[in-house]
C-alpha cells in the first residue's frame, strides 16, 4: 500500500500497481479479520472475552461508520497519495502493536484447548 503514494511522487503509477495493491490489501485483510478474533483469547482471560470481544467490535463499528467520512476529508484536504500513506502507516502501527503483544500465559483447565 505504501507503494502508491511513491509511485504518485514519482508519476508513475499505473492501474495495474492499484489492481494489484488492492489485491493484496483485501487478502491481508480477510487474514486479519480471522486471525484477529482467534489471537484474542490468547491474550484474555476467560472472563473477559466477552468484555473484550464487545471492546473490538465496538471499535470496529466506530471504524466502519466513521471511517469513509474521516478518508474523505483526508483525501480532499491533503489529496489521494497522502490519505493512502496515511492508511499504510496505520497498517504498520497495527502490525507492530500485534507483533509486540504476547500471548499471555493463562491457566487453562483440561476441558480447554
Amino acid at each position: 500500500m505504501g507503494s502508491v503514494p511513491l509511485a504518485a511522487a514519482f508519476d508513475v503509477l499505473t492501474m495495474a500497481q492499484l489492481y494489484t495493491v488492492a489485491l493484496v490489501t483485501g487478502v491481508a485483510t480477510v487474514f486479519f479479520d480471522v486471525a484477529h478474533q482467534s489471537y484474542l483469547p490468547r491474550i484474555l482471560p476467560r472472563d473477559q472475552l466477552v468484555a473484550g470481544n464487545g471492546a473490538l467490535e465496538t471499535a470496529r463499528s466506530a471504524a466502519q461508520v466513521a471511517g469513509p467520512g474521516l478518508g474523505g476529508g483526508l483525501v480532499q484536504l491533503l489529496g489521494a497519495p497522502v490519505a493512502i500513506l496515511a492508511n499504510a502507516v496505520g497498517y504498520l502501527v497495527s502490525a507492530c502493536a500485534c507483533a509486540g503483544s504476547a500471548p499471555a500465559n493463562h491457566s487453562r483447565g483440561p476441558h480447554q484447548a
